[in-house]
């Protein structure tokens, strides 16, 4: 926020906001879960996912149990973090080494101790918006 009030930021912002379609919208929050190893500049494939109507300990369980299986399960998923933005609401940003074994990983069977929480989270996923990134400039 600080930031924003020096003159440089206004400058900036003037010349960025031209490189989008439409209005752009803000979210702060410091109420951030991450998994795996986080964000990662060496991403070619990009999801962001904005969610509501979810139920936060059962996401929280399953990263948990999650973390145990993720590299060997999908190693393309190098890690992510959602940040909650209100009660069972959220916006999650998965980085993967790229969409082609994004979409591998996505078809595997999941090991039997994970499916029961994969399928009630797929049950959860009916109110999520998919946006994805295919040319993302991580620094």
């Amino acid at each position: 926020m600080a930031n924003s009030q020096r003159a440089e930021q206004g400058q900036w912002w003037a010349e960025t906001e031209k490189c989008f379609d439409g209005d752009v919208q803000f979210t702060d929050s410091d109420d951030v879960d991450v998994y795996l190893a986080g964000g990662s500049d060496d991403a070619r494939f990009v999801q962001v996912m904005k969610g509501h109507d979810i139920d936060r300990d059962l996401i929280r369980a399953f990263d948990e149990q999650f973390e145990a299986y993720g590299p060997s399960l999908r190693p393309d998923l190098l890690g992510g973090f959602r940040m909650w933005t209100g009660v069972g609401s959220y916006i999650e940003v998965a980085y993967f080494t790229n969409e082609d074994e994004a979409r591998r990983g996505e078809s595997k069977d999941p090991p039997a101790e994970l499916a029961a929480k994969m399928g009630a989270l797929a049950a959860l996923m009916a109110n999520v918006e998919f946006i994805e990134l295919r040319d993302s400039w991580l620094f």
